[in-house]
């Protein structure tokens, strides 16, 4: 992963990411993001770990690859719309 600066803004049920836009609709309850309001940075190429909590249970994001309650990965254009009405 290249040092590039992440930063993630909460806007009404959407953050954008600099460089690649990722957009999270109704996600039903408030996240906590290890990187969020502690720093959306990816620094040096290292792997930042985000835990996302709200929805039905917690994600966790090492880097480009989420890993969530049902037990898949998605690409690293992270795009899930309305998964069980959480995401």
């Amino acid at each position: 992963m290249e040092g590039e600066r992440r930063r993630w803004r909460r806007r009404g049920g959407e953050e954008k990411m600099e460089g690649e836009r990722s957009r999270w609709r109704g996600r039903g309850g408030e996240e906590e993001m290890e990187g969020e309001r502690r720093r959306g940075v990816d620094e040096g190429g290292e792997k930042v770990r985000r835990r996302w909590r709200g929805r039905g249970g917690e994600e966790e994001m090492e880097g480009k690859r989420r890993r969530g309650g049902d037990g898949g990965e998605e690409e690293e254009r992270r795009r899930w719309r309305g998964r069980g009405g959480e995401e």
